[in-house]
Order: C-alpha cells, then sequence, then structure tokens
C-alpha cells in the first residue's frame, strides 16, 4: 500500500509553477490585445464602407476615438470572454494535473458568505468613496463616461458586458487560474492575494489616474481574500458583479445629472 502511495505521490501535477503562471498570464493578456486590434481593424474597416472613406493609415487618434466607444467594449469584453476562459480551459488541460473544478475553486458558497464578504466591500468602497471627496477626485474616469454617452444601441449588451460578463472572466483569470498557480507556491495565500490583485489593477488601462488605481488595487484586496477565506470562486465573482453593478448605477446616474 506504501508503495502504490508512492506511485500515486510521484504522478501527481498541481497547478502551474509561479513562473509557468505568470507567463502563461502574459499570453493571456497578449492574446487580449490582438482580440482587441483584430476588432479595431474590424470596426475601422466597416466605419470606411459606411463613410466610403478609404484610410489606409488610421491615425492614433482614430483609434483612440474607437476604443472609448460604448459599442467596441459592448463587443470587446464578450469577444475577450471567450479568448481567455478558452485559454484558461486550454492551459488546465494541458497541465493535466487538478481537475477544472479544483484549480478553478469552482465550489458552492454560503448565503453567510456572500453577505459577510458584499458588506466589507460595501464599506471599503464607501471609504476609498470618501476618500477620493475629499481629494476632490472623480471616482470614474473620463473614459467610463464616454462609453455610457456612446453607447446607443448597445447599451444593453454594455451593461450586461460590464456587470456580468467582465467579472465572470476575470476573476476565472485572476482569482482562479492566478490566484492557484501562487497560492501553491511559497508566495502562499497572502502572495497570491496581492499579486493578483496588482496585476488586475494593471489591466484596468483605462483608469490613469494614481487614485483610481489605488481604489482598484483596494477593492482586488478584499476579493482576493475573499477567494482565500471562501475558498470558492464564487464569492469574488459575487464581489465583482456587485461592484459593477454600482459603477453602472453612477455611470446613469452621472449620465442624467450632466445631460449627456
Amino acid at each position: 500500500m506504501d508503495e502504490n502511495k508512492g506511485i500515486a505521490w510521484r504522478d501527481y501535477r498541481g497547478p502551474w509553477g509561479p513562473w509557468a503562471t505568470a507567463g502563461w498570464t502574459v499570453l493571456i493578456i497578449v492574446g487580449i490585445f490582438v482580440v482587441q486590434i483584430i476588432q479595431l481593424i474590424v470596426f475601422l474597416s466597416i466605419d470606411m464602407a459606411r463613410t466610403g472613406q478609404l484610410v489606409l493609415r488610421p491615425t492614433i487618434e482614430q483609434a483612440t476615438a474607437l476604443e472609448q466607444s460604448g459599442v467596441f467594449i459592448a463587443v470587446l469584453i464578450p469577444l475577450s470572454a471567450i479568448f481567455v476562459i478558452l485559454a484558461i480551459w486550454l492551459l488546465i488541460r494541458l497541465r493535466r494535473g487538478l481537475p477544472l473544478r479544483e484549480y478553478l475553486a469552482l465550489r458552492r458558497a454560503t448565503l453567510g458568505q456572500f453577505i459577510r464578504w458584499t458588506l466589507l466591500l460595501l464599506a471599503v468602497m464607501l471609504l476609498m468613496g470618501w476618500v477620493m471627496s475629499l481629494l476632490g477626485r472623480d471616482e470614474l474616469p473620463e473614459s467610463n463616461l464616454n462609453w455610457w454617452r456612446t453607447a446607443g444601441w448597445a447599451l444593453p449588451l454594455l451593461v450586461l458586458s460590464i456587470v456580468v460578463i467582465a467579472p465572470i472572466y476575470e476573476e476565472l483569470l485572476f482569482r482562479g487560474f492566478i490566484f492557484k498557480g501562487l497560492e501553491h507556491s511559497r508566495l502562499g495565500a497572502d502572495g497570491a492575494i496581492i499579486i493578483s490583485a496588482l496585476s488586475w489593477t494593471l489591466i484596468h488601462f483605462q483608469y490613469d489616474r494614481p487614485e483610481h488605481l489605488v481604489y482598484i488595487f483596494m477593492i482586488g484586496l478584499v476579493i482576493g481574500y475573499s477567494r482565500a477565506r471562501s475558498g470558492s470562486i464564487y464569492v469574488p465573482i459575487a464581489l465583482h458583479v456587485f461592484n459593477n453593478l454600482l459603477v453602472v448605477v453612477q455611470l446613469d446616474h452621472l449620465t442624467r445629472v450632466g445631460g449627456g
């Protein structure tokens, strides 16, 4: 029996190590940018066909304006989600170690866990909002307001993308795939919480002000801590959905007040 246990231990393969996890994550993020570039080309081609103007070398201003479009973002988020989820699934299959359910912590959580962590997140959000108001800073960047103002017919898809789709695929990547790879290294759970929050903050490039990035980082710490303590990816997803839902409500309110 001891011999069989030894064979089973040698055959065991856990999650990808920290360096492999970091490398695969970089490739996934590069892949997201490739998806964005392809979509940018398609949108520019459609715009050229609509206007009848041939633009052989689109300017940076044209590309930037398109990336500020709510329609563009409403389509980009679902496409990015499909790419990321497929990439994570393939990488976990390639590892041939932990089952998907274990790797991504696809475990049920209790109602009490959802309530406690939501209240904690709300407290942190209110605290950060109060600090931002003292500093005289806007809580949302102008780019987010531009998405809302320019969404047009795609507004329902934009809401779905921001509130549901983005939280699911981002949490599967940062508090699922990345977290598991770091947690099982010398970094442990604390290192996984901090690094996943930091890397999650860095992909929010539309938040160009330091105070916005600090806000995102603090939210990321709470979400990461909920992942470590609950042992379930569903709690981080729920917290992320809650955060983004409040963002959407705020966007709608600011747009209406500003007449935009």
